[in-house]
């Protein structure tokens, strides 16, 4: 079964996903082909043809989902135009680690926002997955349209489940995930207990991998130490003052796609988190290219 990576965006956003795709190609060794959707006109090879109203993302993406299994592709890594990794990526996992465990578990999806970062709902399974999560079905972001490996025939069945409705944003990405985990669609049952999320710190490689797995459990230990104190000496608006404070840092979501929450563009402008994350950490070219690729957008808009 073959693996792709696809990315819905659109007219105004091609610039980011172009530097989104930039970035896969200097942090992801050997990575799948890139195909795209959702542009009026094709700009590469791996372009797909635009066959649905630019506002149906729902639509667009049944479209590619469909497309790619006529030309036998069962994986997809299904990420969001402006949500590149901003470091060096574990190719051995994302290449053969997760799509093996995928077939292994017959999953529909596994989210690569690591429940170690952010809790969740659901099993832990043991070191032999490497301590992914199965989702409870009353997770209500089990369905992501975040960084995510999904079986692209139950991406395709999914979204034939997405009917418009009144709601004009019924078939936008936010629909996507809110509707398919609100309980207001009836999921089949082959696809019901088949959500993952993976543990990022398990899944590290290449450099990062070394060390970097003790490097952040030290950190986190850290943290919740810190936590702890600040809850029972100062109270519980001080500890919502210091995670506030903290958030540049914990909305990094590493793993073998290390990637920043809520991506490049926020509220129709540049993510400051992110920008302040990567002024930080020294990604200075990094940044010099985003900040590039969300000026072109903003000139236009």
């Amino acid at each position: 079964m073959k693996t792709c990576i696809l990315m819905p965006t659109y007219d105004r956003y091609r610039p980011l996903a172009l530097f989104t795709a930039e970035m896969i190609g200097r942090f992801w060794a050997s990575h799948p082909p890139v195909f795209m959707c959702g542009c009026s006109t094709r700009a590469g090879g791996n372009d797909l043809p635009l066959c649905n109203d630019p506002k149906d993302w729902v639509g667009i993406l049944r479209a590619a989902a469909e497309s790619l299994l006529g030309e036998g592709y069962g994986r997809t890594y299904l990420i969001i135009d402006d949500c590149p990794p901003v470091d060096e990526c574990s190719w051995e996992h994302l290449n053969i680690t997760l799509p093996g465990l995928m077939d292994r578990l017959n999953a529909c999806n596994i989210s690569l926002t690591g429940w170690d970062q952010r809790g969740g709902k659901g099993e832990i399974l043991g070191k032999e997955f490497f301590r992914m999560q199965r989702c409870r079905q009353d997770f209500p972001w089990r369905f992501s349209a975040g960084p995510s490996l999904w079986n692209l025939e139950a991406l395709r069945d999914l979204l034939d489940l997405l009917v418009p409705s009144e709601d004009p944003l019924s078939r936008s990405a936010w629909a996507f995930e809110r509707r398919l985990g609100d309980g207001s669609v009836v999921i089949p049952e082959k696809w019901t207990k088949g959500s993952y999320r993976i543990c990022g710190l398990e899944l590290l490689g290449g450099q990062r991998g070394r060390f970097g797995k003790a490097r952040s459990l030290v950190r986190r230990r850290i943290k919740d130490f810190t936590r702890l104190g600040i809850r029972v000496l100062a109270g519980e608006r001080m500890l919502a003052k210091y995670d506030r404070a903290g958030f540049v840092e914990s909305a990094f979501y590493d793993g073998p796609y290390p990637a920043y929450w809520a991506g490049i563009m926020t509220a129709g402008t540049q993510n400051q988190n992110m920008t302040q994350f990567l002024e930080r950490h020294g990604k200075y070219e990094f940044l010099k290219k985003m900040t590039e690729a969300v000026g072109r957008i903003l000139q236009v808009s």
